[in-house]
């Protein structure tokens, strides 16, 4: 489904349905946002989230969310440990 498919046939019905229940319309920029960061929280790796989000480079994806995993180097520290 195109995106402007998808926005006309999907998205502004759900916005719509939902009106009284949020305080400011999402954007779907935000929930590609939104899903990174959950994906990054568990420990799940940058090259994943790439794939995932389509980024050509996993330059890209660390230059966006790697702030994020600040915990990453703690973590592979601990698992050698």
């Amino acid at each position: 489904m195109w995106n402007h498919e998808f926005h006309k046939a999907v998205w502004q019905p759900m916005l719509q349905d939902l009106e009284d229940q949020l305080r400011a319309a999402p954007r779907i920029y935000g929930l590609r946002h939104t899903h990174a960061s959950w994906l990054i929280a568990p420990g799940v790796p940058l090259t994943v989230i790439q794939r995932r989000l389509g980024h050509e480079s996993i330059k890209t994806t660390s230059d966006t969310y790697g702030h994020l995993a600040d915990d990453a180097d703690k973590a592979a520290a601990a698992a050698l440990e």
